[in-house]
């Protein structure tokens, strides 16, 4: 396929159409016989398998495909339930631990979304539980996922603002920043915190927030087209995008942290994928106005989106660091903040991992079965 995008148009378009049996019958047919196990291996890759397994099924198409490739799709709808099932249970111990200590906190990303939007939320795979906290209260909340049993593991490339805990299967992130600090014009951490909504067993982002993170955070982190930034968020961000209130404050949002080059870039590429076919379009296509930088970087950047170069230049992300997620900021002052939080965040890293590894404390790590 030469097309860097065809796969992800054939990928997507039946489940942009659910109740359209001959959109994803089209879909199958754009895909020749050998580069059937291509596909569905993309397909669970990015996140979308019980989604096409469930889509089988309802449209009685599940022989339009080879047994063992429906038997992949089938494991991965099998696996995201499981997983669903063990995340439900911690999210309801970890409310009660974090109410309980006074914790303001919320859940966001894939978890949160797909509890808001998804009629069956299982379908949604989610690889951990994505947790937000106050940077005040970062050592607070360390300690409390501590002593409910979770083993703290610190990366020292994302310990400006993230660590990882693991109790068993499940996972959380334990983020005080929803980026690295300094990639964003004000800090917006309080702000999403203040407004959080309850979700009854969890306190997630609001839809606007929500929204804010799926334009912004695939950009920075994921750098927007490359294999790491996966469909189901695509999926995320089209039924997010259909509550226009939602949208107005997103990019409000957008625009007050100097990121909303960064929103264009995630909506631009969306274009790329849907064209005109989906309700969702007007939308997009006004936000997309919206948030256009001037010509000449917006040519620049379309060119980037277009030719799906973050994918080319997997291998050196330093460059697309250097040459893309720089210029995803709304001004030069933006970019040169977030380069002086890269410098900062890199003499700052060993200290850091110093000082919040020990927190993981020999005695914790007996309790979980751990080398001391």
């Amino acid at each position: 396929m030469n097309d860097s995008y065809e796969l992800h148009r054939l990928a997507l378009a039946p489940l942009l159409r659910p109740n359209d049996s001959d959109v994803l019958r089209a879909s199958l047919d754009c895909i020749s016989g050998h580069n059937s196990q291509q596909f569905v291996e993309f397909v669970v890759q990015q996140g979308l398998g019980p989604l096409w397994h469930q889509k089988l099924q309802l449209h009685n198409a599940t022989s339009l495909i080879p047994d063992a490739l429906i038997r992949l799709l089938a494991s991965a709808h099998r696996e995201a339930a499981a997983h669903y099932l063990l995340q439900k249970a911690t999210l309801r111990d970890l409310r009660s631990h974090l109410d309980d200590a006074g914790l303001v906190h919320l859940v966001y990303k894939g978890v949160a979304n797909r509890e808001r939007l998804y009629s069956k939320s299982a379908l949604r795979p989610a690889a951990d539980i994505d947790l937000l906290v106050a940077p005040s209260d970062r050592d607070k909340a360390i300690g409390v996922l501590i002593a409910a049993g979770f083993v703290l593991h610190v990366k020292p490339a994302n310990v400006s603002h993230e660590v990882n805990l693991q109790r068993g299967a499940a996972t959380v992130d334990l983020h005080w920043d929803i980026l690295r600090p300094g990639r964003t014009r004000v800090p917006m951490v309080e702000q999403l915190l203040a407004s959080r909504v309850d979700a009854g067993d969890h306190w997630r982002v609001d839809d606007a927030g929500a929204l804010y993170i799926a334009l912004v955070h695939p950009v920075f982190a994921k750098y927007a087209t490359a294999p790491q930034s996966t469909l189901i968020r695509v999926v995320d961000l089209l039924r997010l995008l259909k509550d226009e209130s939602a949208a107005d404050r997103a990019m409000q949002l957008a625009e007050r942290s100097g990121v909303a080059t960064a929103a264009w870039i995630m909506l631009r590429w969306l274009q790329r994928l849907i064209g005109d076919d989906v309700d969702a379009i007007k939308e997009l296509t006004a936000l997309e106005h919206r948030s256009a930088p001037p010509a000449l970087k917006r040519r620049y950047l379309d060119y980037w989106v277009t030719k799906n170069l973050a994918t080319q230049l997997s291998g050196a992300p330093a460059i697309t660091q250097a040459m893309f997620t720089l210029a995803a900021h709304d001004t030069i002052f933006d970019a040169l903040r977030a380069l002086r939080g890269a410098v900062q965040a890199g003499v700052e890293r060993q200290s850091a991992t110093q000082i919040l590894s020990r927190q993981c404390t020999p005695d914790t790590n007996r309790l979980q079965g751990a080398k001391p």
